[in-house]
């Protein structure tokens, strides 16, 4: 968001920059029609994830990627797991969801779970 604050961006051509909030909101409404053509253009058999930035869910992906650091703590697991499973009902199919880490050590809590053990093993509902 800094980027956004500290340049100019004309986003839809009328010569006249547009503000942070605008930009916002252009995003939001291009961003389910350039998946959707995404889609399109690379066909159904395609694998498409996507690093959605939070609970979003899309018809359009096969599935989302998590970053495990975000699943740390007992609350914190119950919305990952509930944002996957939410994704996957809606996912085309092969549904896949990727949970990563973004700095696996051993000091690092997250590098504690299996991911595959939270996310893979799971049935479909």
């Amino acid at each position: 968001m800094e980027v956004l604050k500290a340049r100019k961006f004309d986003a839809n051509g009328d010569g006249k920059p547009e503000t942070v909030a605008e930009l916002v909101g252009q995003f939001k409404k291009f961003k389910p029609v350039m998946a959707a053509r995404l889609r399109q253009g690379l066909g159904d058999g395609a694998i498409i994830l996507a690093n959605t930035g939070g609970p979003q869910t899309s018809k359009i992906l096969n599935g989302v990627t998590v970053e495990m650091e975000h699943c740390s703590t007992d609350a914190k697991l119950k919305q990952c797991l509930a944002f996957l499973e939410a994704q996957h009902k809606v996912s085309v199919h092969p549904a896949i969801s990727v949970m990563w880490l973004t700095g696996e050590n051993a000091a690092n809590p997250a590098a504690a779970f299996d991911p595959v053990e939270l996310c893979c093993k799971r049935s479909r509902k």
